[in-house]
């Protein structure tokens, strides 16, 4: 619901008279989409690590932060090693954003991945959560 008012932006800017790309549009409104379950998933699985809700929240807002932030230190590292450098590259989630979705192109490659990574951390999050009803 919160996503739609971006859309209706759209929309009343071409009815205004000034016609929107809608390809830039429309590729952001699935990339925000994709990131959101993304960051969701995150937050589902840091839930279900931990049995209070304060401790949840600040560990999912943490990995969060540090899925957002770690690739950026590629730059600042003395020595480059190329292992850590291809893994923070294939794991950066806004760079996956800007080279596909903010330019208004589909590509294959960032959809799959936020699709998996999303269904990775929600199939991680369900055998915690099934784990714990045996204990």
């Amino acid at each position: 619901v919160l996503w739609s008012s971006f859309l209706i932006y759209g929309l009343c800017f071409g009815a205004l008279g000034a016609a929107p790309d809608w390809a830039p549009l429309l590729g952001a409104y699935v990339g925000v989409c994709l990131t959101s379950a993304f960051f969701c998933g995150v937050g589902i699985l840091a839930s279900a690590s931990v049995t209070h809700p304060v401790p949840a929240v600040m560990i999912g807002f943490l990995a969060n932060v540090l899925l957002l932030v770690l690739p950026r230190f590629i730059d600042f590292a003395p020595t480059r090693d190329t292992m850590i450098e291809t893994v923070l590259e294939l794991g950066d989630v806004m760079g996956h954003f800007h080279k596909s979705f903010n330019i208004g192109l589909l590509d294959s490659g960032p959809i799959v991945f936020y699709l998996a990574s999303t269904g990775l951390f929600l199939f991680l999050a369900a055998r915690l959560v099934e784990s714990r009803r045996w204990w």
